[in-house]
């Protein structure tokens, strides 16, 4: 027979999973050539969203995601990519 504690120990725990999986984690690069060179002004989008950032004179971006969620990098003259 389950307790009523243990139940109430039981609903936590789901939340709890629940809360840590829908945590934005913190992700970060750096956007190159194909000669290895930073490529400033990059555009990163996580797609289905106006949430974004854009890369430094170096390159390097960081981004606030969800895990799964996709990031598309786009800029003038090249071509996009998810």
């Amino acid at each position: 027979m389950v307790t009523k504690q243990g139940e109430i120990l039981v609903l936590f725990l789901v939340f709890f999973a629940q809360f840590t999986l829908a945590q934005d984690q913190t992700f970060s690069g750096k956007v190159v050539t194909n000669n290895g060179l930073p490529l400033p002004t990059v555009d990163i989008i996580i797609k289905g969203t106006i949430q974004g950032t854009i890369t430094d004179i170096e390159g390097n971006y960081e981004i606030n995601a969800k895990r799964g969620d996709v990031l598309v990098f786009s800029h003038i003259g090249l071509k996009t990519v998810e």
